[in-house]
């Protein structure tokens, strides 16, 4: 596998991750109320834990959307090279 290989995974398994995140964060943010959505996140306050929820399902959403693209890739790609 050659580096311009590697950087198309790279940006490729991103740009999915990017936009897992978000559909999972408007996924996640469609649960909530307008009381919800407005409280900041504050731990000393002990406010906006569900929002803080919303946010950090959002982004394992994302990882593992990440990991996934690019383990597909780099096995497609494998399958590709062994082809030949």
């Amino acid at each position: 596998m050659n580096k311009n290989q590697k950087y198309i995974i790279l940006i490729t398994s991103s740009f999915i991750a990017v936009l897992a995140y978000l559909l999972a964060r408007h996924y996640f943010y469609t649960d909530l109320t307008d009381w919800q959505l407005n409280r900041a996140i504050d731990f000393v306050e002990n406010s906006g834990s569900t929002k803080f929820s919303a946010q950090i399902n959002s982004l394992i959403v994302a990882g593992v959307a990440f990991v996934v693209t690019s383990l597909f890739m780099l096995f497609a790609l494998r399958g590709k090279k062994r082809r030949k």
